[in-house]
């Protein structure tokens, strides 16, 4: 009788939601429940790459090619695109630096292009965009200054960026926190930031009783945190982005990504901080410049 009844009110939903359409009157987009970041049907092994932060088209474009490099090499499962990937700069509330050159348009050109290649040269990975507070720019600017616009499919994420075309899965809760659940590791952006590289993720663990993989922070800090039956792991994965933007002097940012491997339930995350346009993975270096005979690992 349940199944039935939930049966007969999906119907009844779908068709008042089509009936008010047919007169110009479109249903307000539900808030997607939490528990929705469960990344469902995830192998028992698997492994992952978390990115962030890039502030597209304010991104490090060195740095960004040198680690494309590496993910398309590494050939991983998983690719999170752990939010702030666009700036949406021109919707800011802040006041624009007087340095910042390009338009919204021009700026979503060069995001889309990124999209483009990431997918191109990974065919077979499920990525996963994870939208961080300077996505929500685009929510909060439809919200309070646009409000008549804010109900069409052509301004969301998914359409601006080609998400069904690539592919590409869009992990939101509606909101300006958002994360996913891989495992036992939660992959996220949540707005929050503490004064110490380390300080963000040890709260967040000590809130959430989590692994967590934190971008947002621009710093980079691997701090476990220890329980009486189980170790975990919190991570600030750093950045992508011009280490030297126009509108902030010394910030104090370090490039950085994550790599996740999933073996049964739990997660095993590495931090892989970028200094001076190298890292060290595995045992190969990995640079921006050509590496001298002394470098090689």
């Amino acid at each position: 009788v349940n199944a039935q009844y939930d049966v007969m009110k999906a119907v009844v939903a779908d068709t008042v939601v089509e009936v008010l359409a047919t007169v110009g009157i479109k249903i307000p987009k539900a808030r997607p429940s939490v528990f929705q970041a469960l990344l469902a049907d995830v192998p028992q092994y698997a492994t992952a790459a978390s990115l962030s932060d890039l502030q597209i088209p304010h991104a490090d474009w060195d740095v960004v090619d040198l680690v494309l490099g590496f993910v398309k090499a590494q050939t991983f499962d998983y690719i999170f695109l752990n939010g702030d990937i666009f700036d949406f700069a021109p919707l800011s509330d802040h006041t624009p630096s007087p340095f910042t050159v390009g338009t919204f348009e021009s700026h979503r050109l060069e995001g889309l292009k990124f999209l483009k290649r990431l997918r191109s040269e990974n065919p077979n990975a499920t990525i996963l965009f994870i939208p961080g507070n300077h996505e929500y720019r685009l929510t909060r600017y439809l919200m309070n200054r646009a409000p008549e616009l804010k109900d069409l499919d052509a301004l969301t994420l998914e359409e601006l960026f080609e998400f069904k075309e690539l592919d590409i899965t869009l992990k939101s809760t509606g909101l300006i926190d958002n994360y996913c659940q891989f495992g036992d590791l939660y992959v996220a952006h949540w707005c929050r930031v503490r004064k110490h590289p380390g300080w963000t993720v040890k709260s967040l663990m000590e809130d959430y009783g989590a692994s967590v993989i934190q971008g947002h922070c621009h710093r980079c800090a691997l701090v476990p945190k220890y329980w009486l039956d189980r170790t975990l792991i919190g991570i600030e994965q750093g950045c992508l982005c011009d280490l030297h933007p126009t509108w902030k002097m010394n910030p104090h940012w370090e490039h950085g990504f994550a790599t996740i491997l999933k073996d049964g339930g739990h997660c095993d995350a590495d931090l892989v901080r970028i200094q001076n346009g190298r890292f060290v993975y595995q045992g190969q270096v990995w640079s921006t410049t050509p590496l001298s005979k002394g470098d090689a690992a």
